[in-house]
């Protein structure tokens, strides 16, 4: 349960709010205005979102400007496909919304050790309760919206025998029980991995003493991550963790928005379960891949028929 709410937290980010008070036009949709104070609540559910999962949230700088820049752009394209579901005749029941909703909140006032300290959060950054519940209820029944147009788009799509073969001999090192156990610094902010990475080097650190060195620097995560298989991330990270000898460092890289540094201290190399054991597995793989690409096709597709003017 609760890592469907955690999901969820992830999903509503890219969704848009409703009215707002502020009236400072950050960008326009052919007539519509997406104004500040739909910025702002993003960056408030945004800001818990980051606190769910462990993550110090950017207070200022070229980080926070950079996120800013990321939310405008989910709220557009957030609008437009909202936009899209119903023109397409998509309708959706607002119970599935409402407890989408509900089930968040509980985990946020959970977060925040109980009502009176969640609403406490919310003073503090502007934001009423009932307002922002509201929001929320918002954004639940956007998601709902978005959810049913990426089935819409997507269900006659099907792969074939000769398609799922091909696929699991280019993608042959997801399937297999191959590990590595890792050790991982990281910051959303290239600069300061780099300086930790130097500073590493310069006082000869184990990465065991840099983890405890360096565990309570502001916006840093340290963690041992202990035994990782290819598929448990990202591929561009699988791929430098893969390439990492064991008693090796990682030099400065970047997956899915954040710097890291990784060091390898322990793995256990094996040989790819043969095709017919995972055939079902990587069927399920190229269909989903197949389904998220001709969904990115048809959303970038749609942009073009909006006016989009960001302020």
């Amino acid at each position: 349960m609760r890592r469907a709410q955690i999901v969820f937290v992830l999903v509503i980010l890219l969704m848009i709010s409703g009215c707002a008070s502020n009236t400072e036009v950050v960008t326009t949709i052919n007539d519509k205005k997406i104004v500040k104070e739909q910025l702002n609540r993003q960056l408030v559910l945004t800001e818990i979102s980051y606190r769910i999962n462990g993550y110090d949230f950017p207070s200022g700088g070229e980080t926070r400007k950079d996120l800013e820049k990321k939310l405008i752009n989910k709220l557009v394209e957030s609008y437009v496909l909202v936009d899209v579901a119903k023109n397409e005749g998509i309708e959706i029941q607002e119970k599935e919304a409402l407890a989408q909703r509900d089930s968040l909140i509980e985990t946020i006032i959970a977060l925040y050790g109980g009502n009176e300290k969640y609403n406490e959060f919310l003073k503090g950054k502007d934001q009423d309760r009932d307002t922002f519940d509201e929001y929320l209820l918002g954004l639940a029944k956007e998601n709902e919206y978005i959810s049913k147009l990426y089935e819409k788009i997507t269900e006659s799509i099907s792969v074939n025998a000769e398609e799922i073969s091909n696929y699991y001999d280019e993608h042959i090192k997801y399937y297999n029980y191959s590990m590595k156990s890792i050790m991982d610094i990281e910051a959303e902010d290239q600069n300061t991995v780099q300086k930790i990475y130097n500073e590493i080097k310069k006082k000869d650190l184990s990465f065991e003493e840099a983890l405890k060195e360096f565990e309570d620097k502001n916006g840093v995560n340290t963690s041992d991550l202990g035994t990782v298989y290819y598929s448990s991330n990202e591929k561009e990270y699988s791929e430098i963790v893969f390439s990492t000898k064991v008693g090796q460092m990682s030099s400065v890289f970047e997956s899915q928005g954040k710097y890291h540094i990784i060091y390898v201290y322990d793995e256990n190399i094996q040989e790819p379960i043969p095709y017919e054991q995972v055939m079902t597995k990587v069927e399920k793989d190229l269909l989903k891949e197949t389904k998220d690409q001709a969904y990115k096709n048809y959303i970038e597709g749609q942009m073009k028929n909006y006016d989009i003017r960001l302020n």
